[in-house]
């Protein structure tokens, strides 16, 4: 770059030739800086893109059910094991869950179950901070075997005729309140 006192010598037209020089210097810096920059933040974006999938993929239930079926039967029956080791379990409600129950088609067994842990959650009396959510956790054991055995049930629908699915279903139901 000139001095000033070598641009004082110099005369209008070479001042402007060399300031449009420098300008034209600078905004190809520019250019080139801003690709860099924007090449660098779609770089990042993509990226972030890709490991907010990566994370979706890792956390969605269903894909891992349907790529890993053995495993999520595996998983919840573990859980429930877990969660009936941690509830400690009264004879009556023993026996009351023993008995047979019919279920109309379409009727899920969870609102009945529902409502007769609700009936019995006021007799409980165990030692524990589990036991005031027995009934809860009753029903999330019975939501996670009717989630296991649904593909079951559609499997009896769809092969068995129409009373013969009914008495399976029936079956079905039985097994599943007694687990």
């Amino acid at each position: 770059m000139s001095s000033p006192q070598d641009l004082s010598q110099l005369d209008p037209a070479e001042i402007k030739h060399s300031i449009a020089e420098t300008r034209s210097g600078l905004l190809a810096k520019l250019e080139s800086l801003e690709t860099e920059v924007k090449s660098e933040v779609n770089g990042a974006k993509s990226f972030v893109q890709q490991k907010v999938e990566d994370v979706k993929s890792a956390f969605d239930v269903r894909n891992l059910i349907g790529t890993h079926p053995l495993a999520s039967v595996g998983t919840a029956l573990f859980a429930g094991w877990i969660l009936d080791q941690l509830i400690p379990v009264r004879r009556s409600e023993l026996e009351r869950s023993a008995r047979p129950q019919v279920f109309s088609s379409g009727e899920s067994s969870v609102a009945s179950y529902a409502n007769e842990q609700r009936q019995t959650a006021g007799e409980a009396s165990s030692a524990g901070v589990l036991s005031r959510f027995e009934p809860e956790i009753a029903q999330l054991k019975l939501l996670g075997l009717e989630a296991i055995f649904s593909p079951m049930r559609q499997i009896i629908k769809s092969s068995l005729s129409e009373g013969t699915a009914l008495k399976a279903e029936q079956v079905l139901d039985d097994v599943i309140r007694k687990i």
